[in-house]
């Protein structure tokens, strides 16, 4: 700070020589063996107050350093003294946090003009640099004492410096040094209202020996009264309520007491049941202190995956709380959170998305738990619009989510391992592996370390990791992965348990293309119950198993055994999502494989065109469910006898395999070999293997 205090007060002796430096940046500033700074390069510096010379004034052609310009240097306005203060504030911000104030890249210059122009800068605690440290310090530094050090005045300084309008800035670079001047001897700072406390704990912190014991006794007694006062307030009030909650929950698990419940055997679906009517009747002196504890019986039922019984002490939650003049946003908008994530698991996915707007209108202030409240808000909406087929719109969902998040000091903590999990899933069906694995393994990574192995959540996001082992053909490290979840799954939770049945699905995929048919089936009939008990007979996800096994089926040569499993999923897909969803393409696309086996070519060319046009504005132009969309679209004209008709779908497949599929792949292979012997691929069409969901 000693440095770059000189490096202002050198930039103050040539603005008082009437001179805007306009390129302040760390290649311009040296130091010399004995701390002395030196300030190079006016080649482009300014006369202030020639305002004649536009070629000193305009930003598209004019000699700047993008990454270090000012508002006004994009907006092609005046330069003054005030661009060297926000210049110098930038290269403030990186020395002090090793990155830039904008999360937008240096190297893209509209969006970064944008950025300076429009955004607030970060805070320094906030954008400080983590592996910056390491690689810096090595682990002797002490990173929490770091963020404290560039909070408070510094962080006031800096964020006055870069200020988007020059008149907010300092209004010379003599006052920049007397602030910093005032920083280094723990004197007020002018960029901080000077409040009674802020003043206060200057004088403390530059006489703090002299006055420590006064301050000790002044802060006793201050204390002292003011929790005597707020005692005196609000002693009753809180005995009450906490009273009130003891009560009720020695209640709730007195019902497990022999002695109460006459010998019977509760398991915790029955406690919660019974807690959930005695509440009925309780605290109705206490109507929010009813709805808090409404609220969380039903998010426990929601965690056992019990959402029928979860809807009912939600809705008493929310009930209580609409109608109640005192209601705290933020309860309230969790509980309406809540209430949304059931109703988009049990497919009501418009109804999830109109409570979450509601949540999210709720849950606007900047404290720690809004913004983490708002960060699984958003999470959910991403979650509730990929249900919906809108893939781009989730994934920005999912961005915004991981943004609150961080804001809210969370990005560390399980609920942001959840956000990269299901991201993991968007940019899976997205088809990019690799990207999802990166997601996969961060969530992994933190509920292994807070949750431990046998956590439903660890399961389930290595549920995930294993479908994408057996994407990239890697089923041998899949199955043992599947395998444990599953058991664990089953022994937690019983098979009404949608994170059993994503295991059983999987396995059954393993073992069709192990060409174990029999196990396969077996697989996909438990899937199927444990679907059906756990979201109820109407879910998209019923349809997962019903068309594997409608896959299975082509493998082996039964089409009309597999025309009626797709046809099964695809009433179920059509009922359940939106009708523009990928998945209604997956069904779609397999049924037209039926079809073509069953030489029902026209009614397969309808299918798998349908199935295109889904694919084509929901995926990514070379996706390789639209190559292989292409390639069958090109085999059912060959067969309809027009070969002319054939070659352009063909063309078209074997342009975008190109880019879809590594230059090696076996894919790649034969899709070339059956465009180039179409009635080889035609008289084998009942061995090929689709993908699997």
């Amino acid at each position: 700070m000693r440095l770059l205090r000189d490096v202002a007060a050198a930039l103050a002796y040539a603005h008082r020589n009437l001179i805007v430096h306009r390129d302040i940046k760390p290649s311009n500033i040296l130091v010399t063996d004995a701390g002395q700074i030196k300030l190079l390069d006016f080649g482009i510096a300014k006369l202030i107050g020639n305002t004649n010379d536009p070629a000193l004034t305009r930003t598209a052609a004019a000699p700047m350093t993008a990454n270090y310009a000012a508002p006004e240097q994009f907006r092609n306005e005046v330069i003054t003294v005030a661009t060297d203060v926000y210049q110098l504030g930038m290269l403030f911000f990186q020395l002090l946090t090793g990155t830039a104030p904008y999360r937008a890249d240096p190297a893209d210059t509209y969006a970064w003009a944008r950025a300076v122009a429009e955004e607030e800068p970060m805070t320094l605690s906030r954008a400080l640099d983590p592996v910056l440290l390491l690689s810096v310090w090595g682990s002797a530094v002490d990173a929490p004492r770091l963020r404290r050090q560039l909070g408070g005045d510094l962080d006031a300084i800096v964020r006055k410096m870069l200020s988007k309008a020059p008149a907010n800035r300092y209004g010379s670079m003599d006052a920049l040094v007397a602030d910093l001047d005032a920083f280094l001897q723990r004197r007020p700072v002018t960029a901080r209202r000077p409040s009674l406390r802020y003043i206060v704990t200057r004088f403390v912190a530059r006489h703090r020996y002299a006055v420590s014991s006064a301050i000790v006794v002044i802060l006793f007694l201050c204390a002292t009264v003011v929790f005597a006062l707020h005692q005196a307030s609000t002693a009753t009030r809180e005995a009450e309520r906490a009273n009130a909650v003891a009560d009720f929950l020695v209640g709730l698990f007195q019902v497990s007491d022999p002695g109460v419940n006459r010998g019977e055997k509760l398991n915790a679906n029955q406690i919660l049941e019974r807690g959930a009517a005695h509440l009925d009747k309780e605290l109705t002196r206490q109507p929010l202190q009813r709805a808090r504890l409404f609220a969380m019986i039903g998010e426990v039922y929601s965690a056992l995956g019990d959402f029928s019984r979860a809807r009912k002490p939600l809705q008493e939650s929310i009930d209580i709380q609409r109608n109640a003049a005192d209601t705290d946003p933020l309860d309230f908008g969790h509980a309406l959170r809540a209430m949304a994530w059931i109703t988009h698991r049990q497919a009501d996915t418009r109804g999830a998305l109109s409570l979450l707007d509601e949540a999210d209108a709720l849950l606007q202030n900047n404290s720690p738990r809004a913004l983490d409240e708002r960060a699984t808000v958003h999470s959910y909406k991403a979650l509730a619009l990929k249900a919906l087929g809108d893939f781009v719109t989730a994934r920005v969902e999912f961005a915004n989510a991981l943004a609150f998040a961080d804001r809210a000091g969370t990005a560390d903590s399980v609920k942001a391992a959840a956000i990269h999990n299901n991201l993991g899933l968007l940019l899976r069906d997205r088809g990019d592996p690799k990207a999802a694995r990166v997601e996969f393994e961060r969530a992994l990574a933190i509920y292994r370390r807070d949750y431990g192995e046998d956590h439903y959540r660890t399961t389930a996001t290595e549920q995930n990791l294993a479908m994408l082992l057996m994407d990239i053909a890697d089923a041998d490290a899949a199955r043992p992965l599947l395998e444990a979840t599953g058991a664990r799954n089953l022994a937690l939770f019983g098979e009404a348990n949608s994170d059993y049945a994503n295991a059983q699905n999987m396995l059954g995929n393993i073992d069709r293309g192990a060409g174990k048919y029999d196990q396969a089936l077996q697989h996909y009939a438990t899937a199927d119950r444990a679907y059906r008990a756990a979201l109820g007979d109407n879910h998209a996800y019923v349809a997962f198993p019903e068309n594997n096994a409608g896959e299975l089926e082509l493998r082996r040569g039964n089409f009309a055994a597999a025309l009626i499993r797709f046809d099964h999923a695809l009433a179920l897909r059509r009922h359940a999502l939106a009708a523009d969803h990928p998945e209604l393409a997956d069904s779609l696309a397999s049924r037209s494989q039926a079809l073509l086996g069953l030489q029902r070519y026209a009614e397969a060319v309808r299918d798998a065109e349908e199935a295109l046009k889904i694919r084509r504005a929901k995926l990514d132009p070379d996706n390789p469910a639209i190559v292989q969309n292409l390639y069958q679209l090109g085999l059912l004209r060959y067969a309809l006898d027009d070969a002319a008709a054939a070659k352009p779908w063909w063309g078209e497949a074997i342009e975008r395999a190109a880019r879809a599929y590594p230059a090696d792949s076996a894919a790649l292979r034969d899709l070339r070999r059956n465009i180039a012997d179409p009635a080889t691929a035609l008289r084998n069409s009942s061995n090929a293997a689709p993908a699997s969901d």
